[in-house]
C-alpha cells in the first residue's frame, strides 16, 4: 500500500495502512477458505519490508521510492517500486531505470492498474526487479516523474554488490570437469543413418532443379526452320557428284514437306511434279520437276550427266531463297 499515511499533517493526508489493514486480513483468510491464498502467476516475488523509502511531494504530485535492499551478492535481487499519486486526467511519465556503471539490469517491469482515489487523484504503482550484472559499488540513478507541469526528481540510491567467491581469487577458473561422454554405437549409427537420408534428398533436389532448367533452356532455344535447314545441309553436300546428287533431292524432299506441306513421302518425280504448288512459279516448278526425273534416272543408272549436279543444287538453292519470305511464323 502507499505510505502517504506517514507525511505531516499539513499535507491533509489518511494513513491507508491503517484503515486498510483489518480488511485486508479478513480478505486473506476467507480467499485461503474459498481456495488458497497463493501467489498469481506471472507477479514479481513478494517484497519484503523495504530498506530504503522516500517520499516525494510537488503540489498534488506525491510519489514513494522504495528500495528492497541495498546490499546484495551476484546471486542476489534488487526490487524498486516507484508509488505515484497524480491528478486525475494527467499524463504520468517516468524515467528509465537504470544503474551508474551499468551493473544492474532490468529483468522484470510490472505496472498495476491506476486506481482511483477518493480526492480525485489516481494511484499509480510501478515495480522493477534488478540483477546485477557483476559485483562492485553502484548507484540506483534519480527517477524522474512528470505529471503536467509538475515534476519530481527522487534521490539516488547507492548499491553495493559483493561476490560470491572467495576473497584473494582474480582469475577463477572451472575445474574439476568430465570431458564429453563419447556417442554410443546406435547414436552413432542413427546420426549416419540421417547423414545419408540427408545427402540422397540434397541430390535428388539437385538433380530436379538441373532437369528444370535443361527443360526451360531447351524450351528457350527456337528450332531451325524449313529454311535454315535446307541452307544448312546444302553447305555440307559431298563432292562425290552420284552422291552429291542423291543428297539435293533429300533436301528438296524435306523442304517441300516442311514447308509446303506436300505429300512427298514414297512419290516418285513424276508424281511430285503433278502436285504444282500454287507458291511456285509454273515455270519454276515445270524446271524443278524435269530436275526431278533426271535425278531419278541418274539414281537408277548410276551415272551422272556433265554439270547436271550443279544444275540440279543451283535449282533448288533458288528455289529455297525465293520461298523464304513465305515461311511459316510460329
Amino acid at each position: 500500500m502507499l505510505l502517504f499515511g506517514v507525511l505531516p499533517k499539513s499535507h491533509n493526508t489518511v494513513c491507508a495502512g491503517t484503515r486498510w489493514r483489518a480488511p485486508l486480513g479478513l480478505l486473506c483468510v476467507a480467499a485461503t477458505l474459498l481456495g488458497g491464498c497463493g501467489k498469481k502467476e506471472g507477479a514479481p516475488a513478494p517484497r519484503l519490508r523495504p530498506t530504503v523509502s522516500r517520499q516525494y511531494r510537488q503540489g498534488s504530485l506525491q510519489a514513494v521510492l522504495s528500495v528492497g535492499k541495498t546490499n546484495i551478492t551476484t546471486a542476489g535481487r534488487v526490487w524498486v517500486s516507484l508509488e505515484i499519486l497524480a491528478p486525475s486526467g494527467s499524463d504520468v511519465a517516468i524515467s528509465k531505470i537504470a544503474g551508474s556503471t551499468g551493473a544492474l539490469s532490468v529483468e522484470e517491469r510490472q505496472a498495476d492498474p491506476p486506481r482511483p482515489q477518493n480526492d480525485g487523484r489516481v494511484l499509480r504503482r510501478t515495480t522493477w526487479i534488478l540483477v546485477p550484472n557483476h559485483p562492485g559499488n553502484t548507484t540506483l540513478q534519480s527517477l524522474e516523474v512528470a505529471a503536467g507541469a509538475e515534476r519530481i526528481l527522487t534521490d539516488p540510491i547507492p548499491i553495493h554488490i559483493s561476490s560470491l567467491l572467495p576473497e584473494g581469487i582474480k582469475n577463477p577458473e572451472i575445474r574439476d570437469i568430465a570431458p564429453p561422454l563419447p556417442q554410443l554405437p546406435e547414436q552413432a549409427e542413427r546420426r549416419r543413418r540421417r547423414q545419408v537420408v540427408g545427402e540422397l534428398l540434397a541430390a535428388i533436389l539437385v538433380a530436379g532443379l538441373l532437369a528444370v532448367l535443361l527443360r526451360r533452356m531447351r524450351r528457350q532455344q527456337p528450332l531451325p526452320t524449313p529454311y535454315e535447314k535446307a541452307v544448312q545441309s546444302l553447305e555440307k553436300l559431298p563432292d562425290e557428284p552420284l552422291q552429291r546428287v542423291n543428297q539435293t533431292g533429300e533436301i528438296l524432299m524435306a523442304f517441300l514437306a516442311e514447308q509446303f506441306g506436300l505429300p512427298v513421302a514414297g512419290k516418285t518425280a513424276s508424281e511430285i511434279a503433278a502436285l504444282s504448288p500454287p507458291e511456285i512459279p509454273a515455270e519454276e516448278w515445270a524446271e524443278l520437276g524435269r530436275l526431278l526425273r533426271e535425278a531419278d534416272s541418274v539414281r537408277f543408272s548410276h551415272r551422272v550427266p556433265e554439270g547436271f549436279a550443279a544444275a540440279y543444287e543451283e535449282q533448288v538453292r533458288e528455289l529455297v531463297e525465293t520461298t523464304r519470305e513465305d515461311e511459316p511464323c510460329d
